[in-house]
């Protein structure tokens, strides 16, 4: 019953929030006092980027408005982002949020969506990617 009352509590903290919070744990003997491994996608690559990091320093996903953040040198990391159906964003169906901002800003600012093919299916870089003719401004 307890358990049941927590999760609810839990449940409604997230809604009030309206971000989504996990922790894990990434601790690896080979990189002491550093959160290893956390993974981010970075450009067009459909493989993921192994980043270590020290307590206090954080990575944002380009491909989520998302951050991973390490809180401790035992590996405790916090990982933050906004699903893509927030409510608050405001964003309407034929909009999404603006990923290509860093958290939490990403999640109240929409951008325009397009359908991509396989190639355009992860942001390039440098930043802002170059217009086409046929892509509306």
């Amino acid at each position: 019953m307890k358990f049941i009352f927590l999760c609810m509590v839990a449940l409604i903290l997230v809604a009030c929030v309206e971000s989504m919070i996990f922790v894990k744990i990434l601790h690896n003997d080979k990189y002491p006092g550093q959160c290893y491994p956390i993974h981010v996608r970075v450009g067009k690559k459909k493989k993921y980027d192994v980043f270590a990091l020290q307590p206090g320093e954080e990575v944002s996903d380009p491909n989520t408005c998302g951050v991973q953040v390490c809180m401790t040198a035992a590996g405790l990391t916090y990982v933050y982002y906004c699903p893509r159906t927030l409510p608050s964003s405001g964003c309407q169906e034929d909009e999404a949020m603006d990923t290509l901002l860093k958290f939490p800003e990403c999640c109240w600012t929409c951008a325009t969506s397009r359908d991509c093919d396989e190639s355009e299916s992860f942001p390039s870089y440098p930043y802002p990617p170059k217009i086409r003719d046929d892509q509306p401004t």
